[in-house]
């Protein structure tokens, strides 16, 4: 072989490798383009898709914390009416009764006071 043989063999070889090169490198390009242009569409269709469930759900969500306050006010006037009811219950059952009364709230308080002497023991006996 002659040197100028084998510099045209290398310089065959560099251009082969070269052009595999910039082949490669198109390919990778190409490649990329087509996956970002796949994800951008797949994107938009998931955006499409999923917006109006997104909106219908805070509608929803939106409708649930009505209800719920409205339940909780509608609750609290059903307490608030039931305790009215109580007192005027308990004045009224005292102002007939006030000898009874008074011994139902001495028994009550004793009761009371039984349990939390009851209770203290059992904590400090620990």
């Amino acid at each position: 072989m002659t040197q100028f043989s084998s510099s045209n063999q290398s310089t065959g070889l560099i251009d082969g490798i070269t052009q595999a090169a910039e082949h490669a490198q198109a390919s990778a390009q190409a490649f990329a383009q087509h996956t970002q242009a796949e994800a951008a569409s797949t994107l938009l269709t998931l955006i499409h898709d999923v917006g109006p469930k997104l909106n219908r759900m805070a509608d929803q969500l939106g409708s649930l914390s009505h209800q719920g306050a409205k339940s909780v006010a509608s609750g609290s006037r059903y307490l608030s009416d039931h305790a009215h009811h109580a007192a005027d219950s308990t004045v009224g059952y005292i102002r007939k009764e006030p000898a009874t009364a008074v011994l139902l709230a001495a028994g009550v308080g004793a009761l009371l006071v039984a349990a939390w002497v009851a209770v203290t023991r059992a904590r400090s006996s620990r």
